[in-house]
């Protein structure tokens, strides 16, 4: 186990820290160290005491708001994932009802193409009996 000294509020203090964690604990210890001088900068003379229970409120406040943030965040995928899934199924079904307007179109030109094969063979049919000589 590593030891690491930091410094908080001017103080130093020596804590224990997994190997490799040296400095992750470091870069934490200053961010302590940065919140407790902005408090001490507002509230004033207060006890040490007072003054890290303000900055672990102060810390928790900002940890809450990210977890809010994140959940948030969180539900907002979740409902693009939906929105994006219910899109997908629409989109499937337009393919299926696109896919059947053409089925339906083909067969109605075969027909049409059949009805205009009638109609002009009944149109030569009348040309031959009007054509001279006919």
């Amino acid at each position: 186990m590593a030891q690491v000294t930091i410094e908080i509020n001017g103080r130093s203090h020596v804590v224990g820290c997994g190997d490799g964690e040296e400095d992750r604990l470091r870069a934490l210890s200053k961010y302590i160290d940065t919140k407790v001088r902005e408090l001490a900068g507002q509230v004033g003379a207060v006890g040490e005491a007072r003054l890290l229970l303000l900055t672990c409120l102060t810390l928790a406040d900002e940890l809450g708001e990210a977890y809010q943030d994140a959940e948030a965040r969180r539900a907002a995928s979740e409902g693009l994932e939906a929105s994006a899934r219910d899109a997908e199924l629409r989109a499937g079904d337009l393919q299926s009802r696109i896919a059947e307007v053409e089925a339906s179109l083909a067969r109605r030109d075969d027909v049409l193409t059949r009805d205009l094969d009638r109609i002009a063979q009944r149109l030569s049919a009348v040309a031959e009996r009007l054509a001279p000589g006919g």
